[in-house]
């Protein structure tokens, strides 16, 4: 079992890459980099899934619960429905329904079931992220810093 005192400080760095990648969406001009925000979303998710099993293990730990709908609120624009969201439409219909699922999942105390959301939206904006290349014509796989 990891030391709590560990997986606190991860999960806060966690916190702070996951709340990056959101904000970098919100502020950025519909461009070309949708497809490499839509990656950093995919890797902030899949930190936050990884700290967030480990914290799971952790009876020390306590998820303080989020207000439902609060976190979905914090999702920028182009992420939205209603949003400029170039790519298959059935996989951003799919991502609502993470997103809600997450959503639901935060206002609660499960740590695992946070972690599975948060796994769930990490794999899917990956998927949109390579249906937005190939759909703009751009090499699939491509990976940000």
């Amino acid at each position: 079992m990891a030391d709590p005192r560990i997986t606190l400080k991860r999960m806060q760095i966690a916190d702070q890459r996951w709340r990056a990648a959101i904000e970098d969406s919100a502020f950025a001009a519909p461009d070309d980099g949708f497809a490499d925000r839509l990656r950093s979303i995919s890797a902030a998710a899949e930190a936050e899934a990884v700290v967030l099993h480990d914290a799971a293990t952790a009876p020390q730990l306590r998820w303080n619960p989020i207000a439902d709908g609060t976190a979905a609120k914090r999702l920028s624009y182009e992420l939205r429905p209603g949003g400029n969201r170039p790519g298959p439409g059935e996989l951003w219909d799919r991502f609502d329904e993470v997103i809600a699922a997450l959503v639901r999942a935060q206002a609660g105390t499960d740590f695992a079931a946070i972690a599975h959301g948060f796994r769930t939206v990490g794999e899917l904006t990956a998927q949109l992220a390579d249906a937005v290349d190939e759909e703009r014509g751009v090499g699939r796989g491509r990976k940000t810093g």
